[in-house]
C-alpha cells in the first residue's frame, strides 16, 4: 500500500486453472478465466474506505510472456480476451513472444485488435504514471543477468543483450 495515497498493489501470475473444475471461479480480481498470462493491478478503496467492499483501478499492465510460442493466433486470442477491457493497457513483450520469430506481427495484433500499447525500448505516459518496456532478452536483469565473464561467446552474448535492451 502507498502511505499516502493508499493505493494497493498486487501482483498476479499464471493462473491457468481459473474458471476450469479444477479451479475457482472468476472474480473481479481475476476477471480471465484460463488466466495463463498474470497481471498487475493497482486499486484505489472506494472512498478511501478500508473497508471497503468495492475498488477500481486505472491501468491494465502486461508483463511478458504474453503467448506461449509468439504466434499471430495466440496473439489473436488474447487480444479477442482483452478487446472488452475498457481501461488503458500496456505490455513487454517475453522471451515466449519473441520464439515464431512473429514478435513484430503479435505486437501488431494486440495493438490494433485490442488497442494495447506494447512498449519495446520505449516508454508512455498514462495518468502520469510513465511505463518503460524493455525485455530481459535471456540475460535477465539484476542479480539474476548472465555476467560478461568466461568464454569469448558468452560475452559476446551479454554484450549483444545489453546492447540490445538500452
Amino acid at each position: 500500500m502507498h502511505p499516502q495515497s493508499r493505493d494497493m498493489y498486487v501482483t498476479l501470475t499464471n493462473n491457468s486453472s481459473r474458471g476450469t473444475d479444477k479451479g475457482p471461479g472468476v472474480d473481479p480480481a481475476n476477471p480471465r478465466p484460463n488466466n495463463v498470462f498474470g497481471h498487475i493491478m493497482r486499486w484505489k478503496e472506494t472512498g478511501a474506505d478500508a473497508a471497503a467492499t468495492r475498488f477500481s483501478w486505472d491501468v491494465f499492465v502486461l508483463c511478458g510472456d504474453l503467448t506461449d510460442y509468439g504466434t499471430a493466433e495466440e496473439a489473436r486470442v488474447l487480444a479477442k480476451e482483452l478487446s472488452g477491457i475498457k481501461l488503458p493497457k500496456v505490455a513487454v513483450l517475453g522471451n515466449h513472444d519473441f520464439e515464431s520469430d512473429m514478435s513484430d506481427e503479435v505486437a501488431h495484433i494486440l495493438s490494433d485488435a485490442a488497442g494495447i500499447t506494447v512498449l519495446d525500448g520505449t516508454a508512455i505516459e498514462i495518468q502520469g504514471v510513465g511505463f518503460a518496456g524493455a525485455k530481459g532478452f535471456a540475460g535477465g536483469f539484476g542479480a539474476r543477468a548472465l555476467q560478461s565473464w568466461g568464454e569469448g561467446p558468452t560475452k559476446a552474448f551479454v554484450r549483444t543483450a545489453i546492447e540490445e535492451t538500452l
